[in-house]
């Protein structure tokens, strides 16, 4: 399978790679009922040492600033504060 953005060596459909992820996203793979089949969820294979965002972004793809995110999102709340996307940290909140 060829990832639809940036250029990895190794992807994968999520769920034929289980045995990879944790626990609570191989679970949320598992139950995944989003708009999008599961079989196009991808998973890439990378390399801890292309971890960081910059070195990663420049072994995988610019184009991945813009497209993808280097974590899973299992669950959310929206009780917790926004912060501004590609933050390297939440805002302080502000003053009442």
């Amino acid at each position: 399978m060829h990832a639809p953005i940036g250029h990895f060596e190794h992807a994968a459909p999520a769920p034929d790679r289980l045995d990879e992820l944790t626990r609570p996203v191989a679970d949320a793979v598992r139950a995944w009922r989003g708009s999008v089949p599961a079989d196009q969820i991808v998973y890439v294979d990378t390399d801890p040492e292309w971890a960081d965002t910059a070195t990663f972004v420049e072994r995988y793809g610019q184009e991945l600033l813009e497209q993808a995110a280097n974590c899973v999102v299992v669950a959310g709340s929206a009780a917790v504060r926004p912060c501004w996307p590609r933050a390297w940290s939440c805002p302080p909140p502000e003053s009442t």
